[in-house]
């Protein structure tokens, strides 16, 4: 990233390309939680988009976010595309001279493929049903956790640069829950 072009740097200091970012309103980590785990994890395939899709826009990157569809329901790209996740993190968090995940970031990609393997795992074993629950809880904690670390980078900006800067959830994110 080139720190003197980033538009994550031009937004915050003249405001000039604000309306041109259309990111997502800073979200609580409690409707984050509840998204992830209300839809048994669907709704981290959309979000794992929209999240990369943001970091493109914040770092002017070379990224497709549509490929990382399917990340989060293959630990195999997992231990490839997670640690590069947590890298545009770090870099954001560098720009904006926010104290950078540290060796945290690994326990977290860790426990991302653990929990993964451990759904795949149990299509094929017997496991008890509060171990699901566990692992779910775990799961929606877990990218409740990436959500609260970029919502620092966010509270960073100007607010003229988010979109639906009163609700920061998008209508389709509400019928894949509602129903």
């Amino acid at each position: 990233m080139d720190q003197g072009t980033a538009v994550s740097d031009v937004t915050v200091t003249d405001g000039s390309r604000a309306g041109e970012l259309g990111l997502k309103a800073p979200r609580g980590w409690g409707w984050e939680f509840f998204l992830h785990f209300s839809t048994l994890g669907v709704y981290t395939c959309f979000w794992m988009v929209a999240r990369l899709r943001e970091l493109r826009r914040l770092e002017q990157g070379d990224v497709r976010p549509w490929l990382w569809f399917f990340v989060p329901i293959l630990a195999v790209a997992q231990i490839f595309a997670l640690p590069r996740l947590t890298h545009y993190l770090r870099g954001l968090e560098r720009h904006h001279d926010i104290t950078q995940w540290g060796s945290g970031r690994y326990a977290w990609v860790l426990l991302v493929v653990a929990v993964t393997v451990f759904f795949h795992a149990q299509e094929s074993v017997a496991m008890p049903a509060w171990t699901t629950l566990v692992a779910l809880v775990l799961w929606a904690s877990l990218f409740s956790l990436f959500e609260a670390r970029l919502n620092v980078v966010k509270h960073r900006m100007n607010p003229a640069c988010f979109r639906h800067r009163k609700r920061g959830y998008a209508l389709w994110e509400w019928f894949i829950v509602v129903p």
